[in-house]
C-alpha cells in the first residue's frame, strides 16, 4: 500500500466556476482547497456562539462500539448538541460522531454565514452537513453512495483523510448491497487484506479552514486527529442519467437490504463478509 501526498492545491482567489469544472470536476481528481473559510462569516464562529444558537437541538449520533451491521445514515443515540460541542472544547475521545447531519438547517443565520461556494453552486442545491466527533475517532472507508461530489471545509481541530480512486474498488472488500469496506486503512492488515500491497492512495491532513474536494465515487476513511468538526457541501454528479441510475438502484437495494437483515438478522452480515473474502462483489 502506498500513501501519495496531494499535489493538487489551489486558493480559492484562484477558481472560477469553469476552472473547476474544467480541472477537477470531469477529470474526477481530488484537490486541496485553502482560503474558502476566509471567505465567509463563519471565519469567526466560535464554540460559545455555536453552543448559544445550535446547543439546546437534539442530534443523532453513531456509537463506534456499537455493532449494527452496515447502517451508517441511522443513528445509534440522540444527545444535545452541547453535549458533541464539549468533545472539541476538551479535545476528548469518544465513541461518539455526528455524522451527515443537516443541523444548520434550524438556524438560517448560521446557514447563510457559511454559504456554498460560487464555483460549486449548483441547480436544487443540497444542504449543509456537519460532521462532528472526538479525538482518535475513525469513520468507516466508503463512499458517497449517490455519487454526488462534495467539499468538506474544517472549522475547528484536525482530521486526516484517505482518499482511493473508484478504479481500485476491487482491492477494498466493498459490502454487498453497500457502499461501504470494514477495512481500516489507517492501520491496515496486509496479512487479512493482502489486495492492499496494491493500493495507492492519498493521505492528507485537514487542518483549520482546509477545504477538500472529493469527487464522485472516491472511496474516503476519515481520523480525527482532534476532536473537530467539518462542514460538508454537496453537489450533483454532473451528469443526471447518473443520480438518476444509483437513485433507482439504492432504492431497490437498500430495503432489500434493510429487510434481509431483520429477517436474517447476524447471518445475513455474515454472508456478505463471506462473499468479501472471495472477492466477490454485487454492486
Amino acid at each position: 500500500m502506498e500513501f501519495h501526498t496531494l499535489t493538487d492545491q489551489i486558493h480559492i482567489s484562484d477558481i472560477t466556476k469553469k476552472d473547476f469544472l474544467e480541472k477537477w470536476i470531469i477529470p474526477n481528481k481530488p484537490v486541496l482547497i485553502k482560503g474558502l473559510l476566509d471567505e465567509t462569516p463563519a471565519k469567526n464562529w466560535s464554540l460559545e456562539s455555536l453552543e448559544k444558537e445550535l446547543g439546546h437541538f437534539k442530534v443523532k449520533v453513531f456509537d463506534n462500539q456499537r455493532k449494527n451491521g452496515t447502517s451508517y445514515l441511522q443513528g445509534d443515540h440522540v444527545v444535545p448538541m452541547n453535549h458533541m460541542l464539549q468533545l472539541i472544547r476538551e479535545n476528548k475521545s469518544s465513541d461518539l460522531r455526528m455524522f451527515v447531519n443537516p443541523i444548520l438547517r434550524k438556524n438560517k443565520k448560521l446557514a447563510q454565514e457559511i454559504p456554498c461556494p460560487d464555483f460549486f453552486k449548483c441547480a436544487f442545491q443540497l444542504p449543509n452537513l456537519m460532521f462532528l466527533g472526538g479525538k482518535e475517532t475513525i469513520v468507516p472507508l466508503h463512499f458517497d453512495f449517490m455519487f454526488d461530489d462534495g467539499l468538506l471545509t474544517q472549522l475547528f481541530g484536525r482530521k486526516e483523510i484517505i482518499l482511493v480512486a473508484p478504479n481500485q474498488s476491487h482491492l477494498l472488500n466493498r459490502i454487498p448491497f453497500n457502499s461501504i469496506s470494514f477495512i481500516n486503512l489507517f492501520q491496515a492488515d496486509i496479512h487479512q487484506y493482502p489486495a492492499l500491497k496494491e493500493l495507492k492512495a492519498y493521505r492528507i491532513t485537514l487542518n483549520h479552514g482546509d477545504t477538500i474536494f472529493i469527487p464522485s465515487g472516491y472511496w474516503h476513511q476519515l481520523l480525527y486527529t482532534d476532536a473537530s468538526l467539518s462542514i460538508g457541501f454537496r453537489k450533483w454528479h454532473r451528469n443526471p442519467f447518473v443520480t438518476l441510475q444509483t437513485g433507482l438502484l439504492r432504492f431497490l437495494q437498500i430495503p432489500f437490504d434493510k429487510g434481509m437483515q431483520l429477517v436474517l438478522g447476524k447471518y445475513w452480515l455474515q454472508w456478505k463478509m463471506s462473499l468479501t473474502k472471495h472477492h466477490r462483489s454485487i454492486s
